[in-house]
């Protein structure tokens, strides 16, 4: 699960219930754009998982 900065990172991290280590931001607010990057990443780094980009 990919969070990008603004609201929807503050109610992804606030409502979404992640395993450790599967819920990727960027944690300072300060970098747009980060979501689409890091979803392609997470899902070159594992396959056969889903990767979601909000």
């Amino acid at each position: 699960y990919v969070a990008d900065v603004g609201q929807n990172q503050m109610w992804s991290a606030d409502n979404y219930i992640t395993k450790r280590g599967r819920f990727l931001t960027t944690g300072g607010q300060g970098t747009m754009g980060y979501s689409i990057p890091a979803a392609i990443g997470a899902k070159l780094s594992d396959e056969n998982r889903q990767v979601v980009a909000v």
